[in-house]
């Protein structure tokens, strides 16, 4: 299957080197503004426990539909984004076995930012969606089954989603940003870059 980071990654390489030359409104957000964002999220509330997982790597546009005469803004936009978490046991003997959880998350979002004035662009922003959910056991001895049987995979495969988030992004030039946001949801600290596209 082709990865869903390089789906989101090689679309904006190109546009982060050229709109980076490229000029426009002096605001951070405004009526009108499209951004898109590439972010990883790290930590998270989880139902089980993990001796690994991946950042949640997803795309987040965004766009500005109300502006406020005190330079706040209001957007609407929608997130994509993928997350994995592994349980390792080793049973010795060289048996071990593992289990993998795949999360693929869509969803709507919502934000305000505040007096988004200069380059710099504090927000609060709200994600509702769903996420689906892939999940794989592996046993080391294909020939046997693990001892006590392999684990229940009754995990719901299509569940409600939700993230709220509080953050600031910074624009170093007038289309080039970078972001840092904290929330609650399927990650707690979530940073990457943001290009406002026009």
């Amino acid at each position: 299957m082709f990865p869903l980071k390089r789906l989101f990654l090689y679309p904006l390489l190109p546009a982060f080197f050229l709109l980076s030359f490229t000029g426009a409104k002096g605001q951070a957000f405004y009526l009108g503004t499209h951004v898109a964002s590439l972010g990883a999220g790290f930590m998270g509330s989880w139902p089980f426990a993990t001796t690994s997982n991946s950042p949640a790597v997803g795309l987040h546009y965004e766009h500005g539909i109300y502006e406020m005469s005190s330079g706040s803004a209001m957007g609407v936009g929608f997130y994509v984004g993928e997350k994995s978490l592994v349980w390792h046991k080793e049973l010795g003997d060289a048996l071990w076995e593992e289990s993998k959880w795949k999360y693929t998350f869509a969803g709507i979002t919502g934000s305000y930012h505040y007096n988004a004035q200069s380059r710099l662009d504090p927000y609060l922003n709200v994600m509702l969606g769903m996420k689906m959910l892939k999940y794989t056991f592996i046993y080391s001895d294909p020939n046997h089954a693990p001892p006590g049987g392999p684990p229940s995979a009754d995990y719901p495969k299509t569940s409600f989603a939700y993230q709220l988030s509080v953050g600031a992004r910074y624009f170093f030039s007038n289309n080039i940003a970078a972001f840092l946001d904290a929330g609650y949801g399927f990650s707690y600290i979530t940073g990457g870059v943001t290009v406002k596209v026009f």
